[in-house]
């Protein structure tokens, strides 16, 4: 009677084990666990230990998407250029998970810049081709312009606000280079 009683006892403790030594692990069939979570090495929640990707992925674009109220203000054009308000929308590129388009009106002419969402900032460094720069300057009526861009903006912490600065510089086949640096500002509508 009592090697059936141990016997008992013994075969409840190797349950028990058993159970507790299957749990908290995912097991694929072919001995590997299997670990969820974000496995795009792009994403700001990248997880380099995830082996199954649980659609969790986060990409620092995602917090720019939106439209923009603000304002564009340049250091030396000043009043031929500036802009007390401004709207300008931020959409996801099509290339890769961190880019995006900004796109902008500037004097009545619809620019749209090709960025890099890096962290809390948007990095741009493009060009523009105007075919008539009289749309920016009658001085440049009839010219064709090139106008490059190249800084970004920073996300502020209030997550709504961004503000940052673009070296962007006009430049024409018969005239020297204009350059100047506009300071933009804008909060997400």
């Amino acid at each position: 009677m009592k090697s059936i009683l141990n016997l008992r006892y013994l075969l409840a403790i190797a349950v028990v084990a058993t159970i507790f030594t299957s749990c908290g692990k995912d097991d694929d069939g072919g001995g590997a666990t299997t670990i969820m979570g974000c496995t795009d090495s792009e994403a700001e929640n990248y997880n380099a230990d995830a082996t199954e990707s649980d659609n969790s992925c986060v990409y620092a674009r995602d917090k720019f998407i939106g439209n923009y109220q603000g304002s564009m203000t340049f250091q030396n054009l000043g009043g031929l250029l500036d802009q007390d308000s401004l709207a300008f929308t931020i959409t996801p590129g099509i290339s890769n998970a961190n880019e995006v388009l900004v796109g902008v009106t500037i004097q009545s002419v619809p620019v749209f810049l090709d960025g890099i969402a890096v962290g809390d900032s948007i990095l741009v460094d493009d060009v523009f081709n105007l075919p008539d720069g009289g749309a920016i300057n009658p001085i440049l009526t009839g010219m064709p312009v090139e106008v490059v861009f190249a800084g970004g903006v920073e996300m502020m912490n209030d997550g709504q606000t961004v503000e940052g600065q673009l070296d962007i510089v006009f430049k024409t086949e018969s005239l020297d280079d204009i350059a100047d640096i506009a300071t933009l500002e804008g909060v997400k509508q």
